[in-house]
């Protein structure tokens, strides 16, 4: 990055000294976490309550004091889907791991560990749970935007996980945080910084509302479509409903599970759960090639549709894009259909897999005693209510282009955020200063 080679020896780059987080300016301060937090403020770097301290037991619906549990720091975002309350009195009980509007919480635990976000005004004061962190700046010394970013931040994050104890979930504790390297560039340059990476994440965060809103119109949209509550003019022949074990060519098929994996750009691709993001796309920069003699039996023709079978990742499924993705070979944990396309189109297929009646179904199948999962003959016997192959080559369009919509959308997110991702590498080291007016 900043460090340059002569012979054998490295040298400073001109302007710069070396910390433990590497070259940064000679003008910017070295720090620990520790120095951060106004000493002016009570508690303003402190945990949350013990586990005792705060039990199921004491929480609410919806009145009182809102509780911030680890299900709502996001790496850089509050998420305000998960609600939980605890009484006024409980609160004031508590009253060192309040926290208020406009400061910051770190998570304690992964994934990923000392994730930050702001809190936000929903509430004039909220209760930490027991992994939570509240961190007040001292203003005089920091932008809080620039500390968000700068936790937040890979450099510093990886020093934190390896700072960090536990072997399944990583968890810091606060005394090790506090001892953690920061860094302390003048006020004006944080402000600076933190102003540039803010114009980032404002168009990041309008992309993303409408991303969230096109989604939802899809999903009306695919309710009326698919229950045939509203159909297109011509189309008035019953649908009847199908199993698809019944209208598949090939049903139930079990992938490979290779005895070696080896990366070359020679050898087809081994897709695997894990590959399988939420929306049915592949993660392909997580893909590894496979390298077994049988290979050859598991290639997936383009159109199939595979689905998981066991743990967390049932009911998730991928249908195959040739033209995408490429050959590919699905792994032993997934479960291979080959349509018949004379009864059932994969694009339809696709869509009333994104249902609420077809995640359902999948929550009652997968109930085990052990952990949830649904084998082949179940996935055969999912019904699926389906028109003629007019009407749903017709519905399917349909979706198909608003997924390509959502799909150009969400690439443009992408870019803005590996954008962002770049600005940080340059701007939070000092590898590119900014101009102070």
């Amino acid at each position: 990055m900043l460090e340059t080679k002569k012979g054998d020896t490295l040298s400073p780059p001109q302007g710069y000294k070396k910390t433990k987080l590497g070259w940064i300016p000679e003008d910017w301060k070295n720090c620990k976490f520790s120095d951060i937090p106004d000493q002016k403020i009570k508690w303003s770097l402190t945990g949350g309550p013990f586990g005792s301290d705060l039990k199921s037991s004491d929480y609410t619906d919806e009145s009182g004091v809102r509780i911030i549990q680890l299900q709502n720091i996001g790496d850089g975002s509050f998420l305000n889907s998960y609600k939980i309350f605890t009484s006024e009195e409980k609160a004031d009980q508590l009253i060192g791991c309040n926290i208020y509007p406009g400061e910051l919480i770190l998570s304690k635990m992964g994934d990923p560990v000392t994730r930050t976000c702001i809190i936000p005004d929903f509430h004039d004061r909220y209760l930490m749970a027991s992994d939570g962190i509240r961190l007040v700046p001292d203003k005089t010394k920091f932008d809080k935007k620039f500390v968000l970013e700068f936790i937040n931040f890979e450099l510093f994050r990886n020093i934190a996980i390896a700072h960090s104890t536990g072997s399944t979930r990583q968890r810091i504790g606060l005394g090790d945080l506090k001892k953690l390297p920061f860094v302390c560039p003048p006020l004006p340059e944080q402000q600076k910084i933190a102003a540039i990476l803010s114009t980032w994440d404002k168009a990041i965060d309008k992309l993303t509302q409408l991303i969230a809103a096109k989604e939802q119109r899809k999903k009306g949209l695919m309710q009326q479509l698919l229950t045939g509550k509203k159909r297109f003019a011509g189309f008035t022949d019953e649908w009847k409903e199908v199993k698809l074990g019944d209208c598949s060519i090939l049903s139930g098929d079990y992938g490979i599970n290779a005895a070696g994996v080896e990366f070359s750009k020679d050898l087809p691709k081994y897709l695997r759960i894990t590959d399988i993001d939420d929306s049915g796309l592949l993660k392909t920069e997580s893909m590894v090639s496979v390298n077994s003699p049988d290979s050859h039996k598991y290639l997936l023709e383009n159109e199939d549709i595979v689905f998981a079978r066991t743990g967390a990742s049932v009911g998730k499924h991928y249908v195959h894009n040739q033209n995408r993705y490429g050959s590919l070979v699905f792994a032993g944990f997934l479960i291979r259909f080959r349509l018949n396309k004379n009864v059932l189109l994969p694009n339809f297929l696709k869509a009333f897999l994104s249902t609420s009646e077809y995640w359902n179904w999948v929550s009652i199948m997968s109930q085990r005693s052990g952990q949830p999962g649904i084998n082949s003959k179940e996935y055969g016997i999912l019904k699926v209510p389906v028109p003629t192959i007019h009407e749903q080559q017709k519905i399917a369009s349909v979706l198909s282009v608003a997924d390509k919509e959502i799909e150009l959308l969400k690439r443009e997110l992408e870019r803005l955020q590996q954008q962002k991702k770049g600005l940080m590498q340059v701007l939070l080291t000092g590898e590119v200063r900014v101009k102070i007016n």
